[in-house]
């Protein structure tokens, strides 16, 4: 906006607008742009006057989705979007303030072996102002804990997404495993949890840090897939996952699971008889 409102020797633009008299002390309204409380408010007081923007611009994006050609926001605003080759653009130099809100998805997919390396490249997603994503969805690619822990650091997330060739690791590359990552209690909201084979290291060790876990929201969604460990029913002591979903699973008709081994007829039996198990106990 550089529109020019000439009054008298006076000239008024977006980024020198006319000064505003409101009901509310400069102070508070000082306050209320400095730490906005949440998205919402913000896009509130947006909408009433766009001096409030002019003073303070952030995007609130809902819906973002950040890969190696490309990053846009807003399935619906397709003139919002920056396209880079890779490598050319560094995103960590991206000047918009940007607040996320709703989901964000992360791809850095590879086409060939030669672009293995490209996986551990620095500066994957642009700086932002606040990350308060409730749905986290990684793709092909793997991030590190350090950002990891930023775009959850609101304590917002209630679904995480991990897909096929996709993890999450340590400053030496080595990956950490979902059970940590729980552990951390960086998403006491989270309800629905999905693990693609290379999302952790499924050892029994992991295991049974599961089985130690006591999450502060019950699982109402849960999908782990063991399809890449082959002796997964012999190297495994599949006590130790019943029993974090004796621990974390919300016992009711609503839950939704899939466990996926190359052995599913014994797991299978394991989970019909915890399953009757919970069904039993609501019914008394």
């Amino acid at each position: 906006m550089s529109t020019i409102i000439n009054n008298g020797n006076k000239k008024y633009t977006f980024v020198l607008p006319r000064k505003q008299c409101f009901s509310f002390p400069p102070d508070v309204i000082s306050s209320m742009l400095k730490q906005p409380s949440s998205p919402n408010g913000l896009w509130k007081l947006y909408q009433t006057c766009k001096y409030f923007y002019s003073k303070k611009q952030i995007l609130i994006i809902s819906d973002t989705q950040f890969d190696r050609h490309s990053f846009y926001y807003g399935k619906e605003n397709p003139k919002l979007k920056i396209k880079s080759s890779w490598g050319r653009e560094n995103y960590a130099d991206f000047q918009h303030l940007l607040w996320h809100t709703g989901k964000l998805k992360i791809l850095h997919y590879f086409q060939s072996e030669n672009d293995r390396h490209l996986y551990f490249e620095k500066n994957r997603i642009p700086k932002f102002y606040r990350c308060s994503i409730k749905n986290l969805e990684l793709y092909e690619t793997v991030l590190s804990l350090d950002d990891f822990k930023l775009v959850t650091a609101e304590k917002q997330i209630e679904k995480l997404f991990i897909q096929s060739n996709s993890w999450i690791y340590y400053q030496d590359y080595s990956k950490v495993d979902i059970a940590e990552i729980l552990r951390l209690e960086l998403m006491p909201k989270l309800y629905s949890l999905r693990c693609f084979p290379h999302a952790t290291n499924y050892t029994n060790k992991v295991i049974e840090k599961f089985s130690l876990l006591q999450l502060q929201t019950k699982l109402s969604c849960l999908s782990l897939d063991f399809s890449e460990c082959p002796n997964f029913n012999n190297d495994v002591n599949k006590d130790y996952l019943l029993k974090f979903l004796e621990n974390n699973a919300k016992k009711n008709e609503n839950f939704f699971i899939i466990l996926t081994s190359r052995s599913n007829k014994e797991l299978k039996s394991d989970l019909e008889k915890i399953v009757q198990k919970w069904k039993n106990e609501i019914t008394l």
